[in-house]
């Protein structure tokens, strides 16, 4: 759990309180539209095409223009260069 739990979180990330808040709930009202949008593509595949990938692509461009200096980064990184 301890990796689960960062008293110093918001200082990390550079954001302030509300700046912090209002990133997060964005982003969880993206990824909950997300998860409807994955359920109607799954049983109607022809729907959606691939509109959801620029979600998730736009998503994460997004949070790393919040975050660009996260080295979580540095796995999609790795994985774009292969």
């Amino acid at each position: 759990m301890k990796h689960w739990i960062n008293l110093n979180h918001l200082r990390e990330a550079g954001a302030s309180y509300v700046g912090h808040m209002v990133t997060s709930l964005e982003q969880a009202l993206i990824q909950f539209l997300l998860m409807i949008g994955s359920i109607i593509h799954a049983v109607f595949p022809f729907l959606l095409d691939f509109k959801l990938l620029s979600v998730v692509i736009n998503q994460a461009i997004k949070l790393h223009r919040f975050v660009p200096d996260h080295p979580e980064w540095d796995k999609l990184r790795e994985e774009l260069k292969k």
